[in-house]
């Protein structure tokens, strides 16, 4: 999903970008682990999977915190985008959620005219992360299994040590030819059908879809480092200065972003491998 790169001045993707360096993902996930894993060969990037596989013996994934509260992104809209790209993002939202037929349902919600654009929001979104030093701890126990099948000393690897959730986004519209919504809240009842989906409208129009559970829309990543003769691995640390991220004044290694700062703000990556 090509919606935006990294350096735009868009004050919600500079929050993502610039304190947390995050990775958005196109199509959000129930289920990603601290320590799952992505794959590079260059070109295309592969579905995670978790660290623990390819090493021996496996490591512990040590867990840092839960749940953090992350005020500086919650309810905070993004520019305006193209409808219809909004209009993705939002169904890959829903159907993440177990709604079916998703493109179908919205249709029947958001008026016909197009030529409009949407911004978007996601409301109390929380983080998860492992303590990245003691991460460097647990590779020192570990070797690469160099016969398994994904590791290629021509690869790159990514490590997740954070993730940040949210069970709900908010989208706002608006028409090009007047100040009016887009959408007839109303004519939302079939995404609301199924009873995983909670709807609701602020007096700003603003609508917001509530799910039951809460779905991975980001990821933090950490570059690993292969020793090919002694198969160890390792976290590389870049030049630029450690810095502080949490209220506890706990020291992290800065992320890396895929693609440097000029890349794609989506992780383009493939389920069905490299």
């Amino acid at each position: 999903m090509k919606l935006c790169k990294r350096n735009s001045n868009d004050p919600l993707l500079r929050t993502f970008v610039d304190h947390y360096g995050l990775h958005l993902l196109p199509i959000p996930r129930e289920k990603i682990s601290l320590g799952d894993l992505f794959v590079t060969d260059g070109k295309n990037v592969s579905a995670p999977g978790n660290i623990k596989d390819l090493l021996t013996p496996p490591i512990k994934i040590p867990k840092k915190s839960s749940n953090e509260e992350m005020g500086n992104i919650a309810g905070k809209f993004s520019n305006s985008l193209n409808f219809q790209l909004g209009l993705n993002l939002l169904e890959n939202f829903l159907r993440a959620l177990g709604v079916g037929d998703a493109a179908l349902k919205l249709e029947l919600g958001f008026n016909k005219n197009r030529n409009g654009s949407v911004r978007f929001a996601f409301q109390d979104p929380r983080r998860d992360s492992a303590n990245v030093i003691l991460m460097g701890t647990e590779l020192i126990k570990t070797k690469i299994d160099s016969k398994h099948p994904i590791f290629n000393p021509g690869y790159k690897y990514y490590l997740t040590t954070a993730t940040v959730k949210s069970s709900s986004i908010s989208i706002s519209t608006e028409s090009a030819d007047s100040n009016q919504g887009m959408y007839d809240l109303s004519a939302f009842d079939a995404v609301r059908s199924d009873g995983k989906v909670q709807i609701s409208a602020s007096q700003d129009g603003a609508i917001t879809f509530q799910g039951s559970k809460s779905l991975i829309f980001g990821v933090e990543l950490h570059e690993l480092e292969l020793d090919e003769q002694s198969n160890s691995i390792y976290l590389t640390i870049p030049d630029s200065a450690i810095t502080v991220r949490t209220k506890q004044t706990d020291l992290e290694i800065p992320t890396v972003l895929i693609g440097g700062e000029t890349g794609d703000a989506f992780l383009d990556y493939s389920d069905k491998g490299l």
